[in-house]
């Protein structure tokens, strides 16, 4: 049997009973079902020994393939609340295709102190094979006191790639904000004096 996967992991049998030797699936969709699954079914009621696959040969073209790179440090920084956090990642193209369309780049700040999340995206131009796009990642920290996580997933299934698990970094404890403890002073004066009531 020949079962399509969807990019999402959804599956539908496209061809059942295939019995030849050399069998063509080039009227599958690869944009559809840039994946597939074989189902190999074996039997022997008279003798009870079912026969071995020696192998299996599926001829394709493969899909591009990236890996997400960080330099910096994963030590967890520390910033007050209101200030901005900027940190700069790279996305490797290690095959020899190129992607058919710009990068999706989705990046979440988790605060683990109010367990809320902050899911954001942006685009990045798709590396040329061999090459990398450098992109920063610019968080605002107003309303994240406390320790905050920071996962970066570029392409998170948008565009057909061999492996996505390596575009996936995840930082615990990435932030550490300050929280603001002063309120603000308010002075007011009329032509340079002080209003007593």
């Amino acid at each position: 049997d020949v079962i399509g996967v969807t990019l999402l992991g959804e599956k539908t049998v496209l061809k059942t009973g295939l019995v030849g030797t050399n069998e063509d699936i080039s009227d599958v969709d690869a944009a559809q079902y840039p994946y597939l699954q074989l189902v190999f079914h074996a039997a022997d009621e008279i003798n009870l020994t079912s026969p071995q696959l020696k192998k299996w040969l599926v001829e394709y073209t493969p899909a591009p393939e990236g890996v997400l790179t960080f330099a910096g440090s994963v030590d967890t920084q520390s910033l007050k609340e209101g200030e901005t956090w900027t940190s700069t990642y790279g996305f490797y193209n290690i095959s020899e295709k190129e992607f058919s369309d710009s990068l999706t780049v989705q990046y979440t700040v988790y605060n683990t102190t109010s367990r809320t999340s902050q899911i954001s995206n942006k685009r990045i131009k798709a590396p040329t094979p061999g090459l990398e796009s450098s992109f920063d990642i610019i968080v605002n920290t107003r309303g994240k006191a406390g320790l905050n996580n920071v996962k970066v997933f570029v392409n998170p299934r948008v565009l057909p790639e061999l492996y996505y698990d390596n575009n996936v970094l995840e930082l615990k404890n990435r932030l550490d904000v300050e929280p603001d403890r002063i309120n603000p002073v308010l002075d007011i004066t009329i032509d340079g004096r002080y209003i007593l009531n």
